[in-house]
């Protein structure tokens, strides 16, 4: 019996790909929000940097699908951690 090969299954890429757009979505309003406020604050800048991290590990796990999944469907897979263009896709407030 052969060893489990490490990474996620692509259930659990689209799982925790819905839970990043969640938290980019969020970042983003709360950059958007906190810069309303504060215009001539010195945070400018700083909350994009949070939702950076967001995109920099979303960008690293899209490239673990295609690895990982190249038999499947190429659309299917841009689709797992970049949601926006998905029909099911709602951003949520």
């Amino acid at each position: 019996m052969g060893l489990k090969k490490p990474g996620l299954t692509l259930e659990e890429h689209d799982k925790l790909g819905a839970e990043l757009q969640v938290m980019r979505d969020r970042l983003v309003d709360i950059s958007v929000s906190l810069g309303k406020a504060y215009p001539n604050a010195k945070l400018k800048g700083v909350p994009g940097k949070a939702w950076k991290v967001v995109d920099d590990l979303r960008s690293l796990l899209d490239g673990f699908v295609f690895q990982e999944y190249r038999d499947r469907d190429t659309q299917e897979l841009s689709q797992v951690y970049y949601r926006a263009t998905r029909p099911d896709y709602k951003k949520s407030r």
